[in-house]
């Protein structure tokens, strides 16, 4: 894409929220005005602590937060793959919502980003949070893990976390939330579905390797 088709702003009715646009650059605008907002003035937002532009929009009476790489994702790619699909910033810039930077992506594709960039080591691990150091196939879940909560807000689904890490049944995922489970990264309830949540310790080394902060 050249320059001058960066620089060329595009709007696109928001999905689900008809009532807005979202630009090709992340900016949220009002199609329909109030006694309050005029019809085409931008909806200000705010960043969260992580980083990312969030929108709130009012649809029939009701608030809806939204992500602006969400709302730029689907009104200019198209709707989400699957429910382990998540919005991948290419150049690791949370602000930089253009939709040229951004694609659907699963966790792992995610994590394998913060790879590309530098963020996560793959020679060296220093993991004096934990009494011994998880697997390489633990860490990579434990990234997949914190990255899908952000995007979700909750702990995926075991069937989800065995399309994201790619294995042949759910068995395997026991093996590895028991393993981070004894090195004090993960901690869980039995018998209850979606019942896990990560430690301090396992948001901090996620968080560490995926480039994304710790919610403390």
């Amino acid at each position: 894409m050249s320059d001058s088709e960066l620089s060329v702003e595009e709007w696109r009715v928001c999905i689900g929220f008809s009532d807005y646009e979202i630009s090709n650059f992340g900016w949220l605008r009002r199609l329909k005005g109030n006694q309050l907002y005029p019809a085409g003035s931008l909806v200000k937002g705010h960043e969260d602590h992580h980083g990312y532009r969030k929108y709130s929009l009012n649809l029939d009476g009701k608030v809806s937060i939204k992500f602006a790489h969400t709302l730029v994702v689907e009104a200019f790619i198209g709707p989400k793959p699957s429910p382990a699909h998540m919005v991948a910033h290419w150049d690791g810039q949370k602000q930089n919502n253009h939709v040229s930077n951004l694609r659907w992506a699963t966790a792992q594709e995610n994590a394998d980003d913060s790879k590309r960039l530098g963020a996560v080591s793959t020679e060296r691990r220093p993991l004096e949070m934990s009494p011994f150091p998880p697997t390489k196939r633990m860490l990579d879940m434990l990234i997949c893990i914190h990255i899908y909560q952000e995007e979700h807000g909750y702990i995926p689904s075991y069937e989800e976390m065995v399309d994201m890490l790619g294995l042949k049944s759910k068995s395997g995922i026991h093996r590895l939330v028991t393993g981070l489970e004894e090195r004090g990264l993960l901690k869980r309830a039995p018998y209850q579905a979606r019942a896990m949540a990560l430690t301090i310790h396992g948001k901090a080394l996620a968080g560490k390797f995926a480039q994304r902060e710790a919610a403390e």
